[in-house]
């Protein structure tokens, strides 16, 4: 059952209150249970189908892949705090790349190139993730997008700041809706 950010937020400052490292970040590659070096369950991939069983990964080689990719996605995801509290909910995955190209200093021209759209289009997703953000300049939005965890912890190299054009066929571009940020979380004994 999904609830409201508010009543996300409650949840979450409340295991940060007990002791819980949470982050918060704004794609999760997979959602895997780690038990040890040895074990570890993806979850069932249908819910809805009866038949449909989590799978039982075992060996050292396979596991450690699935460490390394939470590991990754640990240390690109934004500590969660509560004065940060949560992004504001709606936000695409578009919305998040968008404030990454504008905190990498990108012009509009650069980020219309990068996103495969019109230099109009850029224009109407920067006012659109600003207003969002309730930013009234680029400057807030960075600030803002950076203090709700949008952004990388860990800087890009300045080599990847620059993006090659996206090919794509005819029609696409928009960007698919996010799903939900999700956060990360570890127990405080891990």
């Amino acid at each position: 059952m999904r609830t409201g950010n508010s009543d996300r937020q409650h949840d979450f400052d409340q295991l940060s209150a007990a002791g819980v490292d949470l982050r918060i970040a704004s794609v999760i590659p997979l959602n895997v249970m780690i038990i040890d070096s040895d074990f570890a369950v993806l979850p069932a991939p249908d819910e809805e189908e009866p038949l449909s069983r989590p799978l039982v990964i075992r060996g050292a080689p396979l596991v450690a892949a699935f460490s390394a990719v939470f590991e990754h996605t640990w240390r690109e995801a934004a500590p969660y705090t509560p004065e940060a509290g949560l992004p504001p909910s709606g936000l695409s995955d578009e919305h998040h790349v968008l404030a990454r190209l504008l905190a990498d200093g990108m012009k509009d021209e650069a980020i219309a190139r990068t996103l495969g759209v019109s230099p109009r289009t850029a224009s109407r997703l920067i006012a659109d993730l600003m207003q969002r953000l309730g930013a009234t300049s680029r400057f807030a939005a960075g600030a803002r997008a950076a203090h709700h965890g949008m952004l990388p912890v860990t800087p890009r190299p300045r080599h990847l700041t620059q993006l090659p054009e996206p090919r794509q066929a005819p029609g696409h571009g928009t960007g698919a809706p996010s799903t939900a940020d999700r956060p990360l979380f570890r127990s405080a004994q891990a």
